[in-house]
């Protein structure tokens, strides 16, 4: 996963967002934008956690970089839009992660939830052109003096397990103490209760973090860089793909201006 900033008020609450359920069709094939287009509407999986700028879920309505994106593809599709919250999992049938995971499709025509494009993944699902560009870096506070990740040796770090955080601790802070948890609110919040020292994310939402906080401190390096794509079923249909690529290009400089300028 990846995020960034905050600083402005939030702007336009999506409407009509309602899910009935994250039931999985095993094996079953990807709808063709043609079947899209004959049922009327665009059927989105959204991590139903809030995470960052990117989705923000409050009394059942979410809005974000990423539901703004929906909605501009629904829009090319010639659609509207439908939100389904779903769970990150753990890689279980019925998550978003267990769609690269145990090979398992939500009943969703895509998946939009921060989602790190890298070529295990790709194996089972496919990618759109990026729509973000970020990085995984360590959230701590000022009064801790870190300065690299050496500083941490010894020191409790959490993160959201089963995300690209977890290869970046285990791999760039072997001396640290390794907590994941299943969310990436339960990992913010063992920090800020003081339960681990520091929490690794990506830097967009670690940045966002800071600012709102000024006991807070990112630490002044990336210990990865990762792009953020759309995620589709392997086997999508190619004149569906070609469409959400060209509508990513075309908008994610904009939306990018819009919620982390």
């Amino acid at each position: 996963m990846n995020r960034w900033s905050r600083g402005m008020g939030w702007v336009l609450w999506v409407m009509a967002v309602f899910a009935v359920g994250s039931s999985v069709a095993e094996g079953a094939s990807p709808r063709s934008l043609q079947e899209i287009r004959a049922r009327g509407e665009l059927v989105v999986g959204i991590e139903d956690d809030t995470w960052g700028r990117f989705h923000i879920w409050d009394k059942g309505s979410v809005e974000g970089l990423e539901v703004d994106l929906a909605e501009r593809i629904a829009q090319a599709v010639g659609v509207s839009l439908r939100v389904m919250p779903i769970p990150w999992g753990k890689g279980e049938a019925g998550t978003i992660s267990g769609s690269w995971e145990s090979g398992t499709w939500v009943e969703a025509d895509l998946l939009l939830a921060g989602i790190t494009t890298d070529a295990e993944r790709a194996q089972k699902v496919t990618f759109s052109d990026w729509y973000f560009s970020a990085g995984q870096t360590v959230l701590f506070r000022k009064a801790l003096g870190a300065r690299t990740t050496g500083d941490l040796a010894g020191r409790r770090v959490s993160f959201q397990g089963g995300t690209t955080s977890e290869a970046v601790v285990r791999d760039s802070m072997p001396r640290s103490e390794a907590v994941p948890f299943a969310t990436w609110s339960d990992a913010f919040s063992a920090f800020m209760e003081g339960t681990v020292d520091a929490v690794v994310v990506d830097s967009p939402l670690a940045i966002q973090k800071a600012r709102e906080n000024p006991e807070l401190h990112v630490l002044g390096v990336l210990l990865s860089r990762e792009r953020y794509g759309v995620a589709m079923p392997k086997d999508v249909d190619p004149e569906f793909k070609a469409l959400v690529d060209q509508v990513v290009r075309q908008c994610r400089e904009e939306l990018f201006r819009k919620w982390f300028s």
